[in-house]
């Protein structure tokens, strides 16, 4: 949970984009943060602090930045969703040919109209 709710403040939508950049770390780690540490600790390091899971240097570095974006500190420079799902579909239509995006896009459409 974002450092404002474990610490009992006031808080808004911009704490979900907190999470979110947590769980897409643990997606793409395939690890859980913070599994190893006492929920004192986490207050100390985590809510009160800027300790962070670790980004190792092979992720996307795209994916990187969003997740050290959605972490930040001040909640006001945390991304929004809309710019959250940007990054993200700017991230996997990175290096896709856009003739063959949309020749997949028709057949799956033309295989979902079969199936009624």
């Amino acid at each position: 949970m974002a450092p404002e709710v474990g610490n009992s403040q006031p808080y808004n939508f911009m704490a979900d984009s907190y999470s979110f950049g947590l769980l897409l770390w643990q997606i793409i780690a395939m690890k859980t943060p913070f599994a190893k540490i006492t929920m004192q600790v986490l207050e100390e390091i985590v809510y009160n602090g800027n300790h962070r899971p670790k980004i190792e240097e092979n992720w996307s570095k795209n994916l990187s930045g969003l997740m050290q974006a959605c972490w930040s500190r001040n909640w006001s420079d945390r991304p929004s969703f809309d710019d959250i799902v940007k990054k993200i579909n700017n991230e996997s239509m990175e290096g896709m040919d856009q003739n063959n995006l949309d020749l997949s896009r028709r057949s799956y459409h033309a295989m979902l109209y079969k199936l009624k």
